[in-house]
C-alpha cells in the first residue's frame, strides 16, 4: 500500500474533517475579498492551486496551509476558532518549549512536534498508528522527523488515529506567541515563583 495513499490519509473520516478546514479556508478567503487565483498569483503557484488543495484533490502541504493564512493576515489559532467556533477550546496541551514561533518552517515544525506531543500524551506507538491508518512502517516517523512533507491529510488521520477530534488538537496547538510574549510569560513566571 502506497503510503500516500493510506486508508487513513483519504478515509471518509479523513476527507471530512479536511473538508471543514477546506470550507473554513473558502470563508476566510471571502471575508478578505480574496479569489484563489489571485492567491496563486500571489505566492507564485501555478493557477489553480488553491482550488485542487481545497477539493481534496492533491493533499495541501503544511507548509503551504500556514503560507495561505500569512497571506491573509490571519493566525492559526484564529483560523481554527472560525473552523470550529462551538468548540471548547481545550487545556494547552502543549508543555515543549518554542522559543520563536515565527516564521512558516517553525509553524511547520511546531505543528510536527505538537503531533508528536499528542501522539506520546495519548502513550500510542508511531508503529501503531501506522498500521491503523494504513501506512509503511516507519512512514510516520519521517513525515515526524521532517524528511517526508506534512500535510493536513496526514495530520488528520492521525489525530483520528489517537482518538482526538480536530477541534481538540487544533485549538491546543499555540505556535504563534511572539518573541514578545514569550519573554513576558518567562519574566512572569519568574516573578510568580519568588517568595
Amino acid at each position: 500500500m502506497s503510503e500516500a495513499s493510506g486508508s487513513g490519509s483519504r478515509s471518509p473520516q479523513t476527507l471530512a474533517d479536511f473538508a471543514v478546514i477546506a470550507d473554513g479556508l473558502r470563508e476566510v478567503l471571502m471575508r478578505s475579498q480574496v479569489r484563489m487565483r489571485s492567491l496563486d498569483r500571489q505566492q507564485g503557484w501555478y493557477s489553480g492551486t488553491v482550488s485542487t488543495w481545497l477539493r481534496g484533490v492533491t493533499a495541501l502541504p503544511a507548509q503551504r496551509f500556514f503560507e495561505i493564512l500569512a497571506a491573509l493576515s490571519i493566525g492559526t489559532h484564529e483560523f481554527f476558532r472560525i473552523v470550529y467556533p462551538k468548540a471548547e477550546i481545550p487545556e494547552k496541551s502543549n508543555k515543549e518549549d518554542f522559543e520563536v514561533r515565527d516564521g512558516i518552517e517553525n509553524l511547520t515544525t511546531c505543528l510536527r512536534l505538537h503531533l508528536r506531543h499528542a501522539i506520546r500524551s495519548r502513550g500510542r506507538m508511531q508503529s501503531e498508528i501506522e498500521r491503523k491508518v494504513g501506512w509503511t512502517p516507519r512512514y510516520l516517523s519521517t513525515v515526524l522527523a521532517g524528511r517526508r512533507p506534512l500535510s493536513l491529510l496526514h495530520c488528520l488521520a492521525v489525530i483520528r488515529a489517537i482518538d482526538l477530534t480536530p477541534a481538540e488538537f487544533f485549538l491546543s496547538l499555540d505556535c504563534e506567541r511572539s518573541r514578545g510574549e514569550s519573554k513576558k510569560t518567562d519574566d512572569e513566571d519568574r516573578t510568580l515563583a519568588k517568595p
